[in-house]
């Protein structure tokens, strides 16, 4: 739906009771790995734990030919959209109502033309991505400058943040990417517990280089108590690392984590015909990318609604033996409910938030299921391994690394035309990704005031 078709108010109703203020979800995403390719070889690494088997692999992701969101909405949710009174427009992706009055308080966002191909958001809402105090509230007030700036160009507008307030927010999205890999960690600890009648092991995987370019993975088995206390991925990739040298050239060189992911191996068939259970999270430097688009809603024309798959920080990965099981855990996923006995044997809390999976939406195509849990939005997608093991790596990688660069390509020439979408991305990233204090940016209409 392009920018031409708005009039007035667009209110994209969220017919769904999903909890406010959630951390990490927006869309879905999906990535995984290939086979696997063993190397060994005292010349590779050397450490104090003795030799350890070097493994390569290839990250991949499925074909994404088609995404069909699919809404499921209460009897409140369709009673309100048939109580507006104002143009309903309907589409494969989402129920549009176009009402001048505005939201009315409802769990919706609001939506307003900025120019050719952004529109922008007049509110933030309920549902923005983030909840920490000190980074919404900095979010928000590069928000409401952005829209100021639209509204009244001719007026020169100002954004003042102490060095001490950067800090702070810098701080929080430390804190808030690793607290949404553990949520991640927790849940598929959980979800294979369960499956496997507690029958499965963990292992952690990380991908390191060392500073002449060598990259390599290694995997080991973790205890399970270590995922009890709460460690996060990538704790567990540091920890693997601590202490490894490379030796190029008759010279140890150090090394650095490229990539870490944490799995869950089932050790006997079960029910489900659950085989592995895999994690990824986005690294935490593409967090400012998904808050840039909490605030202007962009729309790439060549990009199909399948790209929406691939936008959110967090994801899990069911494999199963069979096409028959990814159907039957796909359905089971939309009840699947904890006892209390199992959350506290992973010493998790018991509550309303952990017994059950708030189900946002499901991609029947894709099976792959948006879910709530913790208040941290999590993809969860089930695969068979035959379609696990029949994606081609390099094309995919090839084709995903076309897409980043074209859908980079797009949003630089949206820069050039709008410059306060510029300065609000820039600003993003100067505020979440950076670690220095650096000029911040600026443009025509906003000034940015660093101040002790």
């Amino acid at each position: 739906m392009g920018s031409s078709s708005i009039k007035g108010l667009l209110a994209v109703c969220l017919v769904s009771t999903m909890a406010p203020c959630t951390r990490g979800f927006h869309g879905f995403s999906s990535s995984g790995a290939g086979h696997l390719l063993s190397l060994s070889g005292p010349q590779a690494k050397q450490c104090s734990t003795g030799a350890k088997k070097l493994v390569c692999r290839v990250a991949t992701k499925p074909h994404a030919d088609e995404f069909n969101y699919q809404q499921s909405p209460d009897q409140a949710g369709v009673s309100f959209v048939q109580s507006i009174q104002g143009e309903v427009k309907s589409t494969k992706r989402e129920t549009a109502v176009i009402d001048n009055r505005g939201n009315m308080g409802i769990r919706c966002r609001s939506r307003r033309a900025v120019g050719h191909e952004i529109r922008r958001r007049s509110s933030i809402g309920a549902n923005a991505i983030v909840q920490e105090p000190i980074l919404q509230s900095v979010v928000a007030q590069i928000h409401n400058t952005a829209i100021a700036a639209l509204e009244c160009p001719s007026k020169h507008h100002d954004l003042d943040f102490s060095y001490s307030e950067i800090n702070r927010v810098r701080d929080e999205v430390a804190t808030f990417y690793n607290e949404g890999q553990r949520t991640m960690v927790q849940l598929a600890h959980l979800i294979t517990a369960v499956l496997s009648e507690e029958k499965f092991e963990c292992r952690s995987t990380v991908t390191a280089k060392s500073d002449d370019g060598l990259e390599f993975k290694l995997t080991e088995i973790v205890p399970l108590s270590t995922l009890t206390k709460g460690a996060v991925s990538m704790e567990l990739a540091e920890n693997q690392i601590d202490g490894l040298a490379v030796n190029s050239e008759g010279a140890w060189k150090p090394v650095k984590v490229v990539n870490h992911a944490v799995e869950f191996d089932a050790l006997e068939r079960n029910n489900y015909g659950l085989h592995r259970v895999m994690m990824h999270a986005k690294p935490s430097n593409e967090l400012w990318k998904q808050i840039a688009d909490s605030i202007f809603e962009v729309e790439d024309p060549e990009a199909r609604a399948s790209d929406d798959l691939f936008d959110n920080m967090y994801h899990i990965r069911l494999l199963v033996e069979t096409p028959e099981k990814v159907e039957m855990l796909h359905r089971r996923i939309r009840t699947l409910c904890f006892r209390d006995s199992e959350l506290r044997s992973l010493a998790l809390p018991v509550s309303d938030k952990t017994r059950q999976l708030e189900l946002i939406s499901q991609v029947d195509s894709h099976h792959i299921s948006a879910v709530m849990w913790k208040g941290t939005g999590i993809a969860i997608q089930v695969q068979s391994l035959d379609e696990f093991y029949r994606e081609t790596e390099l094309t995919t990688m090839a084709a995903r690394s076309l897409k980043e660069a074209k859908r980079e390509e797009f949003f630089q020439m949206l820069e050039k035309s709008t410059p306060v979408y510029r300065f609000s991305r820039d600003m993003l990233h100067w505020m979440l990704a950076s670690k220095a204090f650096s000029a911040p940016p600026s443009c025509e209409f906003i000034s940015v005031n660093i101040h002790p």
